[in-house]
């Protein structure tokens, strides 16, 4: 997940086929659309990277059940628990 544009289901099914493993996700983007930051599913965190400052600038706030990633963060997260 290292080029802008790369999607997170393509980038799973290519490790998936090549590997022949299934991987484990504990952290995963918090958009599609960019690489500005992600959620950590182990703390329930989302870590936002500014893009003004080159990633200089790191915001970490907590995801609970009022947060805009709240959805995804429990989605990913049970894939990663079952």
């Amino acid at each position: 997940m290292d080029r802008v544009g790369c999607q997170l289901e393509t980038t799973i099914n290519s490790v998936k086929r090549r590997l022949k493993v299934e991987p484990i996700l504990i952290n995963v983007p918090s958009s599609d659309s960019n690489l500005h930051g992600l959620i950590d599913l182990t703390q329930k965190i989302h870590i936002d990277y500014s893009q003004d400052e080159m990633g200089k600038i790191v915001n970490i706030e907590e995801i609970d059940k009022s947060h805009k990633l709240y959805d995804r963060m429990v989605f990913y997260r049970e894939k990663m628990i079952s």
